[in-house]
């Protein structure tokens, strides 16, 4: 369910190399040079059209001139490249593009690789790394300008950014929303109250990996053979680190689904489904029986996920399934929190060291001594909960929760809600501002 962009990459290799005499005539000082003009060409792009002028035609134009729009909203318009060979790089080059003002002023900067195809003299290969905003553009924003910046942002958003006990801002803080994987962090609270309440079981106490509790996720628990024994302690980092979703299903089912949804807020629609529960009941039945479901009270519920969904085999999905098909139905089986309960449960959790292992965003260019963090992510979802450290032992929240079932423009590109590079990057911009204070 979760997804982390640690870095965007968009790469598209080509076969062509060039032999004998022209590559005595493709100089390394033209290659740059070149290449130079091309990812000027790129970040300055107005239309998908431009794009194509500077981009071989493998890439998806379409997505990649959205990118590079969308970012130019949030980080500032080109402003100028810097590229650089990389030593024993076989053509790789390295560049840093700034972004900014009208005036030149840089307000951020992405760097990256890129490599030029020798016969059409355009990209054909291109990783495009986080923007990183400096410090100077941060600190002549306020908080209040980036609250503004958020509540324009398009679907449904909620926004909660808390020092400590102390609310700072909210925005829709009592509206649950769907967060995907972030419910995973009631799941570890729960096994962490399992092991302090119960002297049988220990973080070193194992549990037999089984495929009956795998769901859809690619790698981690999924991979693990029938019967291998593993201890909790692994279960709960990967569920959270790597958000394994086969992972958080053998924890639920070792602690028991009753024993997890104790320790669920008050209201909270039962029962507490599973991952591969929910992948089960939104791809692997009828659109009839979807709507059966979703009018059951609670009892019948579990009756029918107990002996109807249990015996499914999450791995019938096909892959290549209209994903937003009948979402109006689909969107109704998640996970629904509001930022507010997120913020209370990250409270109970930041001293767990599984969520301290992934930094979310607050890696990018921020000093931070120490991060909790859980994000999630469907079609349709955006979630990101950080909880951050300050140096002199000050822990900040900024916990944010985006819906939108209206536009899918993007999502076979990681893009699961519309504006997500908006949501992001004044995610980001919040936690570069605090972490200045």
């Amino acid at each position: 369910m979760a997804r982390l962009k640690a870095i965007i990459i968009i790469a598209i290799i080509v076969g062509a190399t060039g032999t004998g005499t022209f590559l005595g005539i493709w100089l390394s000082a033209d290659q740059s040079r070149i290449l130079k003009g091309q990812l000027e060409a790129y970040f300055s792009a107005d239309s998908e059209t431009a794009v194509g002028k500077c981009l071989t035609g493998d890439f998806p134009r379409s997505y990649v001139f959205h990118f590079i729009n969308e970012s130019r909203v949030y980080y500032g318009n080109f402003v100028n490249v810097s590229v650089s060979a990389v030593p024993n790089g076989d053509g790789y080059y390295e560049y840093s593009a700034n972004f900014g003002s009208e005036e030149n002023t840089v307000w951020s900067t992405v760097s990256g690789e890129a490599t030029i195809s020798r016969w059409s003299r355009k990209i054909n290969y291109l990783i495009i790394g986080w923007f990183v905003y400096s410090s100077t553009y941060i600190e002549s924003l306020s908080l209040e300008s980036m609250y503004t910046e958020f509540e324009a942002l398009p679907s449904t958003g909620a926004l909660l950014v808390a020092r400590g006990n102390t609310i700072l801002h909210t925005y829709n803080a009592d509206e649950r929303m769907a967060v995907a994987s972030t419910f995973k962090l009631f799941v570890l609270h729960a096994l962490v109250e399992k092991i302090n309440i119960d002297p049988g079981i220990t973080w070193e106490t194992t549990y037999p990996v089984q495929d009956k509790y795998k769901s859809l996720f690619l790698g981690g628990i999924t991979n693990v053979a029938n019967g291998t024994l593993l201890d909790l302690k692994t279960y709960a980092d990967f569920m959270i680190n790597i958000s394994d979703n086969s992972a958080t299903d053998h924890v639920i089912n070792f602690l028991g689904r009753t024993f997890v949804e104790g320790y669920l807020p008050s209201g909270y629609q039962l029962p507490l489904l599973t991952t591969a529960e929910v992948f089960k009941l939104k791809y692997l039945i009828s659109d009839t029986n979807l709507g059966n479901y979703l009018l059951m009270n609670e009892t019948d519920k579990r009756t029918y996920l107990d002996n109807t969904i249990a015996n499914l085999d999450v791995n019938d999905i096909d892959p290549y399934t209209d994903w937003t098909h009948n979402i109006d139905a689909r969107k109704q089986i998640e996970w629904f929190f509001n930022v507010t309960e997120i913020y209370d449960i990250q409270k109970l959790t930041i001293g767990y060291s599984s969520t301290q292992m992934n930094w979310g965003l607050a890696w990018i260019g921020m000093n931070w001594g120490l991060v909790s963090y859980k994000g999630g992510s469907d079609i349709g979802v955006l979630a990101m909960a950080h909880a951050l450290r300050a140096t002199n032992g000050t822990w900040f929240y900024v916990t944010f929760i985006a819906n939108n079932y209206g536009r899918f423009d993007f999502f076979n590109y990681a893009e699961y809600v519309f504006g997500q590079i908006g949501y992001e990057a004044i995610c980001m911009k919040i936690m570069f501002k605090l972490s200045l204070i």
